[in-house]
């Protein structure tokens, strides 16, 4: 959730994927494309101020970074 956050800050949304199998078309693309993976790499450095000089934003992500609990699954594993 908040690498989604971020790229919807960013404006950079070429690696969200929307289900199991357009994550794997854009893992192979990123991982063979090496064009496209250039343009999403100059989008993303681009718009890295919105993250970076925005206090709100910030302030926003060490919340939910400092309250985040793992997930349930993960908690069972580590007992």
């Amino acid at each position: 959730r908040l690498s989604l956050a971020i790229y919807r800050h960013l404006g950079v949304m070429d690696c969200v994927a929307a289900d199991a199998d357009d994550y794997v078309r854009i893992a192979v693309r990123l991982g063979t494309d090496s064009a496209w993976r250039v343009e999403v790499e100059s989008k993303i450095e681009a718009n890295l101020d919105r993250i970076f000089d925005d206090p709100v934003f910030l302030r926003e992500a060490e919340a939910f970074l400092m309250t985040a609990a793992p997930p349930r699954q993960r908690q069972a594993l580590d007992r």
